[in-house]
């Protein structure tokens, strides 16, 4: 009896803190979103090869230092943006999860449209039949709130069809895309400009791990995709996931060097560099 009471008064401890996170966090957005926008973030994100800082981020908004870090950990929270630490678990960078279209011609006008005009626009825009929730911000220049109600609705008019992963993520799906004769989805959808996370079993990257070690040795135990992407001669794309593959198989620990606003995937065995 005492555990049950016990799991329930953390279950409610952790409710309450997430509620008055999310509330904090919407207090901060209303103050600051005339200096930047939820998509305004994403579009510069979009444009730094996915990655920011909070350093970053101020410099290149109107955005103080403390207003920078609460909008880049509420995203967080949002599950907008994935954040990482460095090897000393210091500093910060944040990854935008999904990519987002660059159109000239954004944010579109959502005031009056259907659903089914709702989904047009989007097509517009983008290359596959995923809809994401950074893509409603930038498309149509919304807030993440507001994203997730127009989600909400296309879903409930069935215009969306929820697809699960292997690692149980959630996506949404244009529902008219799984019925065609040629179905645009593909197994791991694609997006113009997406940084991918997941790898697909008919994508499965041919760069040996002992060639990424035996390059990080020669350079110092340091890597970026550039440099793999040219010493190894494989795409931009094979050398991003390849890095992150063995990242999350705890080879790589990331590290940030803000003076030349890099990402660098350290090896973590430091025995190898003799």
């Amino acid at each position: 009896m005492k555990v049950l009471v016990l799991f329930g008064l953390l279950t409610f401890l952790m409710v309450f803190i997430y509620y008055a996170s999310k509330a904090y966090y919407q207090n901060i957005y209303e103050q600051t979103k005339h200096k930047a926008s939820d998509a305004d973030i994403f579009k510069i994100m979009a444009n730094s090869n996915h990655f920011i800082t909070v350093k970053q981020l101020t410099a290149r908004t109107e955005l103080t230092k403390k207003e920078a870090a609460n909008r880049l950990a509420s995203l967080a929270m949002e599950g907008a943006l994935r954040r990482y630490y460095d090897g000393n678990g210091i500093k910060t960078v944040y990854q935008l999860i999904e990519g987002v279209p660059l159109f000239d011609s954004l944010p579109a006008d959502l005031n009056g449209l259907s659903e089914d005009e709702i989904i047009a626009v989007i097509l517009l825009h983008v290359d596959d039949a995923q809809v994401t929730i950074a893509e409603l911000v930038v498309i149509f220049g919304i807030n993440i709130s507001e994203a997730k109600i127009v989600l909400s609705r296309l879903k409930k008019a069935g215009k969306l069809n929820v697809l699960y992963n292997k690692g149980f993520r959630k996506i949404y799906v244009i529902n008219k895309s799984l019925h065609t004769p040629q179905p645009v989805l593909r197994a791991a959808p694609h997006k113009r400009s997406r940084t991918q996370l997941a790898i697909p079993a008919q994508e499965k990257i041919k760069i040996p791990d002992a060639t990424v070690l035996q390059l990080a040795i020669e350079y110092d135990g340091r890597l970026t995709p550039t440099l793999v992407c040219i010493k190894l001669e494989v795409s931009m794309d094979e050398a991003k996931l390849k890095l992150e593959q063995l990242h999350e198989q705890g080879v790589f620990e990331i590290a940030i060097d803000e003076k030349n606003a890099l990402l660098e995937y350290q090896i973590r065995d430091r025995t190898l560099l003799g």
